[in-house]
C-alpha cells in the first residue's frame, strides 16, 4: 500500500509567489498526511543515508535536472508516498486515488501518430514523472534507478526526458507492465493541458485532481517556437483522447455511494455499479461499462 506521504523538492527552502501557493495547496488538502520538503542539501543527505552506493553516481550527474529525476525515484522508493513537482497545483485530496494501489502513474501527453514517428518513439501515450505514487521499494522504481545507473556513462548523449524522465518511465512501463499491478491516471485528472484550459472547462474540470503548470525551470533559457502544424496535430490528438476519457472517467468511492444528479449533458441518469469488489465506479456521459480510461478501476489485471 502507498503510505500517506507527500514528497516535494526545490533548490532552497525559500518558496515565493506561485510556487509557494502550489506547495500550500498540497498541505491544505492533506492536513493529516506527512509532508516532506527537500532542498538540495536534503536531497544529497537522503541519497547518502539511504543509498550510499549511489552517492557517487548522484553527484557525478552533469545536470541538476538529472539529479532531481534520480532523487524523486530514490525518495519514493525508500519511503513510499506521492511525489509532485513544485509547479504542481493540487485540486483534490488524493487519498481515494491511491487507495488499494501499490503504483499509481499518470499520462503526461498523447502525441499524434506523425509526432510519434518523428520522435522515433513507438509509444504515443507518455508516462509523467512530474507526479507519481508508489509503495516503498516498488520494483518499478528499482527498475528506473537501475536503468539510470546503466546509462550514466553516456547520459550526455541522451535527451533528459529519455534518459531519466518521462521517456524512461514510459519505456519501462511498456516493457514490464505484466510484472506488477498498477493504476494509470488519465491526463485530464493529473496533468490536464492548460491550453486549451481543460481545468476550467466542463465536464473536464470535474475530474481534475492536480494541474501541472509546466514551469520548465530545468530547461535552457531560450525561445523555441514549435511548428504550427505540429502543435495543432498534437492538440487534436490530446483533445480526442481527453474527450474519450471524460466520458468514462470514474471515481473511487469508499464507504459512501454518491448519486450524481442528472444533467442535460448526459444521455441518461448516472448510477453506480461494482466493477470489482471494494471499488465503485461512475460512468460519465452515459458511457458503457466496458469503456476504457477509468481511474478508479484502471489497474491492470495480474
Amino acid at each position: 500500500m502507498i503510505p500517506r506521504i507527500i514528497h516535494q523538492t526545490w533548490k532552497t527552502r525559500e518558496l515565493t509567489g506561485e510556487f509557494a501557493a502550489y506547495q500550500a495547496s498540497w498541505r491544505r488538502l492533506h492536513p493529516d498526511w506527512e509532508y516532506r520538503f527537500y532542498d538540495d542539501a536534503d536531497c544529497r543527505r537522503l541519497v547518502a543515508e539511504g543509498f550510499p552506493e549511489l552517492l557517487a553516481l548522484y553527484e557525478a550527474l552533469p545536470r541538476a535536472v538529472l539529479r532531481a529525476d534520480l532523487f524523486r525515484y530514490l525518495a519514493v522508493c525508500r519511503h513510499g508516498g506521492i511525489y509532485a513537482d513544485i509547479d504542481m497545483e493540487c485540486r483534490k485530496p488524493h487519498g481515494p486515488l491511491l487507495d488499494r494501489a501499490d503504483l499509481v502513474l499518470g499520462v503526461e501527453e498523447t502525441v499524434s501518430p506523425i509526432e510519434a514517428r518523428r520522435l522515433l518513439n513507438p509509444y504515443r501515450t507518455r508516462i509523467a514523472n512530474c507526479i507519481f505514487a508508489a509503495a516503498p521499494g516498488h520494483p518499478y522504481l528499482r527498475l528506473a534507478i537501475d536503468e539510470i545507473r546503466q546509462v550514466a556513462g553516456r547520459i550526455d548523449e541522451l535527451a533528459v526526458v529519455e534518459a531519466t524522465g518521462p521517456g524512461l518511465l514510459t519505456r519501462l512501463l511498456h516493457e514490464h507492465a505484466a510484472e506488477f499491478p498498477y493504476r494509470l491516471v488519465p491526463q485530464i485528472c493529473w496533468t490536464p493541458p492548460t491550453r486549451p484550459p481543460y481545468p476550467d472547462l466542463y465536464p473536464f474540470m470535474r475530474h481534475v485532481w492536480a494541474i501541472h503548470h509546466f514551469a520548465g525551470t530545468w530547461k535552457p533559457n531560450y525561445r523555441h517556437i514549435e511548428p504550427v502544424g505540429r502543435v495543432l496535430r498534437n492538440a487534436a490528438a490530446e483533445l480526442r483522447q481527453n474527450v474519450r476519457e471524460a466520458r468514462s472517467v470514474t471515481e473511487v468511492v469508499q464507504h459512501l455511494a454518491v448519486k450524481i444528479p442528472p444533467s442535460p449533458v448526459w444521455a441518461e441518469d448516472l448510477a453506480f455499479w461494482r466493477r470489482r469488489a471494494g471499488v465503485r465506479t461512475v460512468p460519465l456521459l452515459g458511457a458503457a461499462a466496458g469503456a476504457a480510461g477509468r481511474i478508479g478501476a484502471a489497474q491492470n489485471q495480474p
